[in-house]
């Protein structure tokens, strides 16, 4: 790929979040493996990491359940990697419960002639209510039932002893009030996920040239990191007029082989945009 053919392809990355996913080629194999508990980002672009819910149905930070294999890195940007990684996501699901709303009679079969009924402590047959709130499950159009626990007496030794039972009952569904219950249900999801494994080498003048600056196609920071494969320093932020400022800088400062190699870059960026690039010693 030349070098104008890559810079307007970041043109569009910038302008369309993940438009660089019919880019993205299979590099190299890696031999990196992330560890399970990891972090990962959504796309290539090194922004905001990856997000799914918890049981509560708070957002979090995706997390790796599995060691992943990184098997591969941008073509763009030898400073991302990625792999299939697996992760636990809850979805919000929703279910139909049915409740007795008010207590009404318990029946022994799904028919109106077979009340269920049970001894009070006196010994006088009386009919088993089931109690408002109860939760039944809906078997057809007209009836729901219930595996439900009543008290009976028996008489035993001339004395009505309180027992408790367990029998299926049935409600009609007519006095049965059906809800939607709404709750986080757990799921193992897989998809592509990407790793920030910068390469080493500093911030080269190819890398520096790609560096779109202008408040039409400014790169936001983290375009920056990725392409760059180098964090910045943040030497200034000010707003003023309703719009942000922030400097960054980037420098290499080292002695070797008696030789002073120094390279330096300044970034200014207006509301997340590269407005202003300058650099110094870079080759």
């Amino acid at each position: 790929m030349n070098k104008k053919l890559f810079a307007s392809l970041v043109v569009v990355g910038v302008l369309v979040s993940g438009m660089f996913g019919g880019f993205v080629k299979k590099a190299e194999a890696a031999t990196v493996t992330i560890p399970v508990g990891s972090t990962f980002f959504g796309d290539i672009w090194y922004n905001s990491y990856y997000k799914v819910q918890d049981s509560k149905g708070n957002t979090i930070n995706a997390k790796t359940t599995t060691s992943t294999t990184l098997t591969g890195t941008i073509t763009m940007t030898n400073n991302i990697s990625y792999g299939t990684v697996s992760f636990v996501d809850y979805d919000k699901d929703a279910k139909k419960i049915y409740k007795v709303p008010t207590s009404t009679q318990a029946y022994k079969t799904a028919s109106t002639s077979s009340k269920l009924t049970a001894k009070n402590y006196l010994g006088k047959t009386v009919n088993v209510k089931v109690p408002a709130g109860n939760v039944m499950t809906k078997i057809n159009t007209y009836w729901t039932k219930d595996s439900f626990k009543y008290t009976d007496y028996v008489k035993v030794k001339g004395k009505w002893i309180k027992q408790t039972k367990t029998a299926t009952i049935y409600v009609p569904s007519k006095y049965v009030k059906g809800y939607t219950s709404y709750f986080w249900k757990k799921y193992t999801k897989k998809r592509t996920g990407y790793f920030f494994t910068p390469v080493k080498n500093g911030i080269t003048l190819e890398e520096y040239n790609l560096l779109r600056d202008g408040m039409t196609f400014g790169m936001s920071y983290n375009a920056v990191v990725t392409l760059t494969g180098e964090k910045m320093i943040l030497t200034s932020k000010s707003s003023k007029d309703g719009h942000s400022y922030k400097s960054y800088e980037w420098e290499y400062d080292v002695v070797k082989d008696n030789n002073w190699i120094w390279k330096w870059v300044l970034l200014d960026f207006k509301d997340g945009k590269l407005v202003f690039k300058h650099q110094s010693g870079l080759y």
